[in-house]
């Protein structure tokens, strides 16, 4: 084996091993991992211009470093191990067979085995934890043969058509188009996110996030200057929401919500509600407000009307999470119905509920005061009315997680492409011939959110376990990631508009 330096001349050679077919180098280039066709790993320390002999792995181990002189293990005889180069190794788990490890932030993903040669299912470990390991598949599959792509989001696997990419946690394949003969691959390095100036956006992004020792509403304007607290409130405030144009504000804070201008602290409208599960809702004016309280419920916002209720939960069917159309003439809410969710329409009239006739679960408005629907059965694009008009723009489930018309015309959705969380997630397009097209980049990210017309994706970067994390934007346009400084941890992050 040849190691070519930058600046040493002859190469550098490690005389002793191979022939290898496999080299994992650790992350800052110091070690490197040799494996032999018959599955026999050798580690070499890159010291004094010469490869000394570091250590060697049992023959059929898995590994994945998790820094220099440091890495996971996963031996052919069961478990998983953390190994020192030189020293102590602790062993992490007892599963009888574990394969393919890999190492996102402080969790390593891997297949967990019931026996040596039988199918896996994907099994994520948080690293320095008490956690016990979480089984993340949907089913168990094959994974030998297939080698990560460069943010665990996928992987690959050459067969005679050609490259195919497996979900990791379901084996489902998708095949790369134009790779029939392709033998070997390489993935490009992954994008870093940048800590720096937000820039310009396409609306404000609203979020929650800690200030004083209690959660308040933030704010990035479309100037994309410094995030700011929008507004104060003498508790944690649960939930909130945005008129459009960013003139007043709803939240529940205790077990009350409020309305007022943007930045005033004296409200216009205070009702007595439940907290979070009120779900407020500004009207496109700010001149109306929905919330939901055992039904769907519209107030105005200024005067002294009551609120009045457009519908109530009836039985073992509630009515949640109201929305206004963009024209303020409709409200999309959600129908919970022995433990399925269906999105449906409510004139501000009280008619309805209109549901779809079509299979999906989420849904939300979007420009041309239409509705994308999703879920089991596909995407769709509705036009409210009485019947509801679906159009169906794909089928089959799609593992989408949010979806948004480009002014253009054409819908672009984010497909999630693994179970972990948060989800690694690709911005897909599709444009009048009704193919789906990957456009743009997308990453790892928590909690994404398109922004109205489908340009920026906003999300959580580096999240924990309570669902938190810094709030971050991908740029689909050119993959630029950048991630707010401040504030730490962020959650309920709202784009303003539909």
């Amino acid at each position: 084996m040849r190691v070519y330096l930058p600046d040493a001349e002859p190469p550098v050679t490690a005389a002793d091993g191979g022939p290898f077919v496999n080299l994992v180098w650790s992350p800052r280039g110091r070690y490197l991992a040799a494996q032999t066709a018959a599955g026999a790993w050798t580690l070499y320390a890159l010291e004094g211009g010469a490869l000394r002999l570091a250590g060697t792995l049992e023959v059929g181990s898995d590994l994945a470093w998790t820094a220099d002189e440091r890495l996971i293990v996963a031996p052919a005889r069961g478990g998983l191990n953390l190994a020192a180069l030189g020293g102590e190794v602790r062993p992490l788990t007892d599963e009888p067979a574990t394969s393919k490890p890999f190492i996102w932030g402080d969790t390593v993903y891997y297949y967990a085995h019931a026996a040596p040669g039988a199918p896996g299912v994907l099994t994520a470990l948080r690293l320095g934890s008490d956690a016990l390991p979480e089984t993340l598949g949907a089913q168990t599959f094959d994974p030998s043969g297939a080698r990560w792509n460069a943010d665990g989001s996928a992987l690959v696997v050459a067969g005679a058509a050609g490259l195919m990419l497996v979900d990791p946690a379901t084996g489902q394949t998708t095949p790369v188009p134009d790779t029939a003969g392709a033998t070997q691959w390489a993935w490009g390095p992954v994008r870093l996110p940048a800590s720096g100036a937000v820039g310009v956006l396409p609306a404000a992004l609203y979020f929650l996030a800690e200030n004083a020792g209690a959660a308040q509403v933030w704010r990035v304007g479309e100037d994309g200057a410094a995030p700011l607290t929008a507004q104060g409130a003498g508790a944690d405030i649960v939930a909130f929401a945005v008129a459009p144009g960013g003139s007043r504000l709803a939240q529940v804070a205790g077990d009350r919500l409020t309305v007022s201008d943007m930045g005033e602290a004296q409200p216009f409208l205070t009702i007595p509600v439940g907290g979070a599960d009120a779900a407020p809702a500004l009207s496109p004016d700010g001149s109306a407000l929905a919330y939901a309280a055992g039904g769907i419920w519209v107030a105005r916002v200024e005067g002294e009307a009551p609120p009045r209720a457009l519908i109530g939960d009836e039985g073992d069917r509630a009515f949640r999470s109201p929305r206004w159309s963009p024209t303020g003439t409709w409200l999309l809410v959600d129908v919970a119905t022995a433990g399925r969710v269906e999105p449906a329409l409510l004139s501000v009239t009280g008619h309805g509920p209109i549901t779809f006739g079509a299979d999906c679960q989420t849904a939300r408005w979007t420009v041309g005061n239409k509705v994308l629907c999703w879920g089991a059965g596909g995407l769709f694009l509705i036009t409210p009315g009485d019947p509801a008009q679906a159009a169906t723009l794909l089928e089959g489930d799609q593992r989408i997680v949010d979806a948004a018309l480009l002014p253009d015309g054409a819908a672009v959705f984010l497909q999630a492409s693994r179970a972990p969380w948060p989800a690694a997630v690709q911005p897909v397009r599709l444009d009048a011939s009704g193919a789906p097209q990957p456009w743009g980049a997308g990453g790892l990210i928590g909690a994404p959110r398109l922004s109205p017309e489908g340009s920026v994706v906003a999300g959580l970067h580096n999240i924990n376990e309570a669902g938190r994390g810094q709030p971050c934007l991908i740029r689909l346009d050119d993959g630029e990631w950048v991630i707010l400084s401040n504030p730490e941890r962020a959650w309920s992050l709202t784009w303003a508009g539909p």
